[in-house]
């Protein structure tokens, strides 16, 4: 347990020479994927391409979101991602399809959604595909649709998600909680009593968000 032992990593396929006593007490067997030891360029250019990122500016570490884009053709978006995530197998681009549900390189909605009982609205997004639920999930959970935008892309879709909710939250309106609780989605919310406005406005703004995002959502 106290002599250095030779091996690959299997991530990075580097070769190091761990302790056996270190590696069963938590730490980690490659210095090389953890930061501890610097890959040369061309090799750290090399694992970030297999991870799905092309780099555009120079190597620090892998630490560090490294600026690149996606290698997928069709997405070809501008990621930061680090290269000690790509080595854990974690995806480079947050565009590309995830096997999670929605994927942000297909068609998707932008959706606004009311509940009376909490006299709440919720922004959201899912997939614009006969297979999605999302909608359906809300209404029986007391959520009725006001209104929903398409998007040819599902990374436009959660973009205007995502700077909707930070208007919101600029307005100095929290997220709205169900008697003191939380609840799935309770994040995407905004109390219709705080904010001053009727759905009809929150959803104008939605619209020119929008428009000042993506001159075109659906072509």
């Amino acid at each position: 347990m106290e002599t250095k032992w030779e091996c690959v990593c299997p991530q990075c396929e580097s070769v190091v020479t761990p302790m056996l006593k270190h590696v069963r007490t938590g730490h980690k067997g490659c210095g090389y994927c953890w930061g501890g030891l610097p890959f040369t360029e061309k090799r750290a250019v090399e694992l970030a391409i297999e991870g799905g990122l092309k780099p555009k500016s120079p190597y620090v570490n892998t630490k560090t979101p490294w600026k690149g884009v996606c290698v997928n053709r069709e997405c070809n978006s501008e990621i930061r991602p680090q290269l000690q995530n790509l080595l854990s197998g974690q995806g480079a681009c947050k565009y590309c399809a995830s096997g999670a549900g929605f994927d942000l390189a297909a068609p998707a909605l932008v959706y606004l959604v009311f509940n009376a009982r909490l006299n709440a609205a919720k922004i959201g997004i899912c997939g614009d595909n006969e297979r999605n639920t999302r909608l359906a999930q809300h209404s029986r959970n007391g959520w009725i649709k006001h209104r929903t935008q398409p998007f040819n892309w599902g990374r436009q879709a959660f973009t205007v998600e995502q700077t909707v909710l930070a208007e919101w939250r600029s307005w100095g309106c929290g997220s709205v909680l169900d008697e003191g609780k939380k609840y799935v989605g309770y994040k995407e919310t905004i109390s219709l009593s705080q904010a001053h406005a009727t759905l009809d406005e929150l959803w104008e703004d939605v619209e020119y968000l929008s428009d000042q995002l993506f001159a075109s959502p659906v072509a």
